[in-house]
């Protein structure tokens, strides 16, 4: 996985700060101007404590909590009893219905709502809600379903699996929760770029990461706690999760009341900066 990305650092051209703001796009590819501004008390306070970042780092905790655990659930569901599912055989099964409908997430279905979500900025904000939903109804779905008991020579043999039909609804159910997955990143990313000047979009980012994997490491914690309270009841276990869950995709909705704002409060400054960077340029 690293080999890919030396090329990458190889190849890419870091472009000039800013360069990618519509306000800023056109002076500085015209010109030999630099955007050198940077955070303020003023800008931190105006800009990074706005209401959609606030409640897009306080939604990474409940979302990465419910989307890092189906994986760390399903290994000890399937290979204890009755299922019985070998490593290696439940490997292959993520395989074959995970990484296909993952890709063609990433790509395909990813390419028609960045398409939707260029259209408004709200749009990227339903499109966030409905793949965290999707994710969590098809992962309740996938540990609710009666499969049929297998022995140990049965769970190592991936045709006798596959024989059931049920496992194949399972895997649809993992195909679907995949298939969705990418949505919330790939979307996530240009939003939070939108309601940030240059100069505070590296801290923002690192601040969603943290906020992020301390979602995940709570998730982990807490579904081997929940799991053990309910007597590895892997079906109320998910279902408490997901509930978490839908109170963080939820929190995603609350921005639809000042997405707009946020965004037009970057644009002003970011005008007004353009105009001050095109005075400074001609007057050099």
């Amino acid at each position: 996985m690293g080999i890919p990305i030396i090329f990458v650092w190889l190849k890419t051209k870091e472009p000039k700060r800013g360069a990618a703001k519509a306000e800023l796009k056109a002076l500085l590819a015209a010109r030999d101007v630099e955007y050198r501004y940077r955070l303020t008390r003023e800008t931190v306070k105006a800009t990074v404590l706005s209401n959609t970042n606030l409640f897009a780092m306080l939604e990474g905790i409940f979302t990465q909590a419910i989307l890092a655990v189906p994986w760390f659930l399903a290994f000890p569901f399937f290979q204890s009893d009755p299922y019985n599912i070998s490593p290696l055989s439940m490997s292959f099964i993520l395989i074959i219905f995970g990484i296909p409908a993952g890709f063609i997430g990433s790509t395909i279905l990813a390419k028609k709502s960045d398409d939707f979500g260029k259209k408004a900025i709200k749009n990227r904000i339903y499109i966030i809600f409905i793949a965290l939903l999707a994710q969590y109804l098809f992962w309740l779905g996938f540990v609710s379903i009666p499969y049929a008991p297998l022995d140990t020579t049965q769970g190592a043999q991936l045709g006798t699996i596959l024989s059931h039909p049920i496992y194949w609804l399972g895997g649809l159910m993992l195909s679907f929760a995949s298939l969705f997955g990418p949505l919330f990143s790939i979307n996530q990313r240009p939003l939070i770029q939108r309601i940030n000047l240059p100069e505070a979009q590296g801290l923002i980012s690192g601040a969603n990461i943290l906020f992020e994997q301390v979602g995940r490491g709570i998730g982990m914690i807490l579904s081997g706690s929940l799991l053990l309270f309910f007597n590895y009841d892997y079906v109320m276990t998910v279902f408490i999760l997901v509930l978490m869950g839908v109170f963080g995709a939820t929190l995603w909705l609350l921005n639809l009341r000042w997405i707009n704002k946020d965004v037009s409060r970057i644009s002003d400054i970011l005008e007004k900066r353009n105009k001050e960077l095109e005075r400074h340029d001609n007057a050099s």
